[in-house]
């Protein structure tokens, strides 16, 4: 059946049954109030995901010319029950991502001139509408692997069998969450506070559950730890090189000397000569007599310069004796073009090259990573292909279709209301 008769099927059940039949709970589980991290809700749950993961060419720029469909006017209110997008055949409507797109709004206003900020609105509502969007299709991916090809009242009875532990979790984790957030004591003062927002705990419950489904598809087809077999650790070893080399570096004690605070460069080497005879042959400490008497920026600390690499000091003749001098010996008074110096080298490695096997386990979770982003981001284009999509901004999802195709609205106005749309 083509998209475009399941259009027509679907503006006749769909719009007109939706509220009436299953209610906001299960057609509408996007109430994101506010910024929820997706794995909350278990600590061994896969990296949280966002629209952000689909491939390069599956997300176009928000277009200038295609903000102003929304209303314009700031003093316009929105209105929740406005049709978004349609995700397999359940719709997804404006006051399920207002609450999150208000609250993400309310973080940056103040850095958004007054005329920006009716478009920066309607770019946040599709940036959030994606990941609605998103989380729908997965949710849905994983209800059809879990059921099979079965009548709908099959997937409705296996989404209610998995809500429980989805409650559970909501009201162990989730809700005490918000209400820290929110600075709330009970759950009644948190559903007054959601409902202020535009959504309530009924709402993001259902967000929630189908997050959990969502996830639950993610970890079922994306391994964890993908495997990693040895010649693909040395490959990445080897084109890798610069990362695992370490250059020479160095540790010393410094008295200086600076020339620009002493009426010449004479009486600049009268004093750091005491200061080394004062070490030599006075028995003072290095420590104590570059606290009391050297100009240098580690003076406070007894002039002492941690480890640095060879070739990072400005100057390069102190850097040259660093790295040349024997350790544990006080050089000879060193000119360079801001003073005099005496150092002493304290310890000193040479440069060298991290060894494979030190780095195998390094390598391995880089290369697991890399591996589960892209199994990830495979597996979120393939769910998004199969799946049926109408929406505002169809040029968001390649092979979905716009909005204006099942609800009968012209495309730049493609949003609606489902009481716009009567029965047929």
């Amino acid at each position: 059946m083509n998209r475009s008769l399941l259009a027509l099927l679907m503006a006749i059940k769909l719009i007109d049954a939706a509220h009436a039949q299953f209610g906001y709970g299960l057609i509408d589980p996007q109430p994101q109030a506010l910024p929820v991290e997706a794995n909350e809700w278990s600590a061994s749950s896969t990296p949280t995901f966002d629209s952000s993961e689909l491939s390069k060419n599956s997300r176009n720029p928000l277009p200038s010319n295609q903000v102003s469909s929304m209303p314009s006017d700031p003093n316009v209110v929105y209105e929740a029950g406005e049709l978004l997008a349609i995700v397999g055949d359940e719709p997804i409507l404006l006051g399920s991502v207002l609450p999150l797109v208000e609250s993400k709004l309310d973080q940056i206003k103040d850095r958004i001139p007054p005329s920006q900020l009716e478009q920066a609105r309607q770019q946040l509502i599709r940036k959030v509408l994606q990941d609605a969007i998103l989380t729908k299709a997965l949710a849905q991916r994983f209800v059809r692997d879990s059921v099979g090809i079965k009548p709908r009242k099959d997937y409705i009875a296996f989404r209610e069998q998995m809500l429980p532990r989805a409650t559970k979790i909501f009201y162990t984790q989730h809700i005490p969450s918000l209400m820290k957030q929110l600075k709330v004591e009970t759950e009644q003062e948190l559903d007054e506070q959601l409902r202020s927002m535009g959504t309530s705990i009924a709402a993001q419950h259902a967000a929630f559950a189908d997050q959990v489904l969502a996830d639950e598809a993610i970890r079922s087809h994306v391994p964890k730890r993908p495997h990693v077999d040895l010649d693909s650790m040395r490959t990445y070893y080897s084109q890798n090189e610069e990362k695992y080399r370490r250059p020479a570096r160095a540790k010393w004690r410094q008295l200086t000397v600076l020339f620009e605070k002493h009426s010449n460069k004479a009486e600049a080497l009268q004093k750091i000569s005491e200061m080394g005879n004062e070490i030599l042959f006075g028995g003072t400490s290095f420590e104590a007599v570059a606290k009391r008497s050297s100009d240098g920026p580690m003076a406070s600390k007894g002039g002492l310069f941690d480890w640095t690499s060879k070739g990072a000091l400005k100057s390069k003749i102190i850097d040259e004796h660093v790295f040349s001098l024997p350790l544990n010996r006080l050089s000879r008074i060193i000119e360079d073009d801001v003073g005099y110096h005496i150092i002493e080298v304290l310890d000193r490695e040479n440069e060298f090259k991290i060894p494979f096997s030190e780095t195998q386990e390094e390598i391995r979770k880089e290369i697991e990573r890399r591996k589960q982003t892209e199994l990830r981001r495979e597996f979120i284009d393939k769910v998004l292909e199969e799946t049926n999509i109408w929406s505002r901004w169809h040029q968001d999802f390649p092979g979905s279709l716009p909005l204006s195709e099942i609800v009968n609205l012209p495309d730049d106005i493609a949003t609606a209301s489902f009481n716009s749309a009567s029965p047929r």
